[in-house]
């Protein structure tokens, strides 16, 4: 995962898909060029690709690091798809093991608490 922080350059999502052991299923789901904000016209639907995924392999979870310009604290955006994504995984029963937000300087990790504000 380390390859993954200190180099955004774009704001994208990445969903990794996770077995019943918490190893990670091949495939990897990116998302380019995702809004700011995870509401209005731009907004990404996440359950079908989820739903596909959870078709295909063996999901029980799922693991989303949201890469971002910026530095480590936590925006008004990152609580924003922190709340959706975890909305995401009621709606589609799969559980949201880990948020991760990328950012310049490293990642951090999103706390379950931070997902509600």
């Amino acid at each position: 995962m380390a390859y993954l922080a200190g180099s955004v350059v774009r704001r994208q999502l990445r969903i990794f898909f996770l077995d019943w052991q918490g190893a990670q299923v091949a495939t990897i789901a990116p998302i380019y060029s995702v809004p700011i904000f995870p509401t209005g016209n731009e907004r990404v639907d996440l359950a079908p690709v989820i739903k596909n995924a959870v078709r295909k392999s063996d999901v029980d979870a799922l693991m989303i690091f949201l890469e971002r310009p910026g530095g480590a604290d936590l925006s008004e955006s990152d609580h924003a798809w922190t709340a959706e994504l975890r909305e995401v995984s009621l709606a589609t029963g799969v559980p949201l093991r880990a948020v991760l937000v990328s950012h310049r300087t490293g990642v951090r990790c999103v706390e379950p608490d931070d997902y509600e504000r």
